[in-house]
């Protein structure tokens, strides 16, 4: 487990607010951080470089809430949670609450108005296949358009397998990879991402079966059990794939599947009992 730092009631001038005079005259805002950190053990060697500075954090607080202004506190708090988590490495989850002492509520006493916001760095294992003739090509733009977007960092690739085709709709051999990433997406947004990417390096969703130009899964989200109209998390059934858990292992071996209680390395090897029982 990690540490969490409290920064409570930090006092920001700003301009933010609905009415004309809140944006022009401003007002005195109150910002709570709680932030956990992913850094495990700091008492060993003493150094601020290995935790989270709250002087430079509170500072950019400042900063940050001089140079922008909004007309809703939802939005100011959204925007410095994201620009935090961004800024400060080793701050994995954040919870901020902005204050407003000074709300144009008329008639009536009150200590102030605030609002809260949770945000995090969530852990997402993603599955990509292709089976085009420049499958190697296809992926790789595709894990260059997924890196480039600013809410996901720290990715990991697995080494890329070869496969053929899963289910009789489908037809040649698959170039398979997995990849880690963190992300500050949610799964919906993620999803639509993905979704986007997929269009943009030309896949044809009116037509699932034969030439499967690129095709992203999002396998695992955190520990995240869910099921929408557009995902199920975990992905459905991929414990029974090679070739979405060979690349797994590469990547995260010890990883464990919410469901079924297992680490990607054990279900790899159940996989492969099994394979080796069927050849029997």
């Amino acid at each position: 487990m990690g540490y969490i730092v409290r920064i409570k009631d930090l006092a920001v001038y700003a301009y933010n607010g609905v009415n004309p005079e809140e944006q022009a005259l401003g007002q005195m805002f109150l910002i709570c951080v709680e932030m956990h950190t992913n850094m495990n053990d700091i008492t060993s060697d003493d150094d601020i470089a290995h935790t989270i500075n709250y002087s430079r954090v509170s500072k950019f607080i400042s900063q940050w809430m001089t140079d922008h202004s909004f007309q809703l506190i939802e939005r100011v708090a959204y925007n410095l949670c994201r620009e935090i988590l961004l800024q400060f490495e080793g701050v994995k989850s954040i919870t901020l609450e902005v204050k407003k002492p000074h709300a144009p509520i008329r008639g009536m006493h009150f200590d102030y108005v605030s609002v809260q916001k949770d945000m995090a760095w969530h852990e997402v294992y993603l599955s990509l296949g292709s089976n085009v003739r420049n499958c190697a090509e296809i992926i790789e733009k595709a894990v260059e358009a997924i890196g480039s977007h600013p809410d996901i960092r720290n990715m990991v690739c697995s080494e890329s397998m070869t496969s053929p085709a899963y289910g009789d709709e489908y037809e040649g051999i698959f170039l398979n990879n997995a990849v880690k990433i963190e992300t500050l997406l949610s799964p919906d947004r993620l999803h639509q991402l993905i979704r986007s990417i997929e269009s943009d390096l030309g896949r044809d969703r009116s037509k699932e079966a034969g030439i499967r130009t690129i095709d992203i899964d999002v396998l695992l989200y955190d520990d995240l059990v869910a099921s929408t109209v557009d995902y199920v998390l975990p992905y459905p059934d991929f414990e029974y794939r090679d070739y979405t858990l060979l690349p797994m292992c590469d990547i995260g071996p010890n990883v464990y599947h919410p469901v079924l209680k297992k680490t990607m390395k054990k279900l790899k090897e159940e996989l492969m009992d099994q394979a080796a029982s069927k050849r029997r």
